[in-house]
């Protein structure tokens, strides 16, 4: 589970169209089930990224980051070898004030060892 995963988000259709989509990174390291980190994002959005903090029991990964004091960003999955994916969800950049939410998915960079 340790090291670096890049993966792909999109939103919801119902927050208009075309979706909005990017890209993310993500560098974990891991104690027992405990992971910490640092995030990055990219894409049409405001959230550009922060420190990670979650967990991993089983295949189940839930971890997220806050974007700024009032952004929390959280990401929910599973983990399949050296793949994983799952749904995200965000407060909305200003200066709406809802709840967006969408899917991701990500891939462990290369040379590193396959997730249990």
């Amino acid at each position: 589970m340790a090291g670096t995963w890049n993966g792909t988000w999109i939103n919801s259709p119902d927050f208009g169209k075309p979706q909005a989509t990017g890209n993310f990174s993500v560098t974990f390291t891991v104690n027992g089930t405990t992971l910490t980190g640092v995030s990055t994002v990219s894409g049409k959005t405001c959230v550009k990224g922060g420190t990670s903090t979650g967990t991993v029991v089983g295949n189940n990964i839930s971890f997220g980051f806050l974007s700024d004091p009032t952004r929390p960003v959280q990401f929910e999955g599973a983990i399949n070898g050296n793949t994983m994916s799952g749904t995200w969800s965000a407060t909305a950049c200003p200066p709406l004030a809802i709840q967006v939410y969408g899917t991701w998915e990500a891939t462990k960079a290369s040379g590193a060892s396959p997730s249990p």
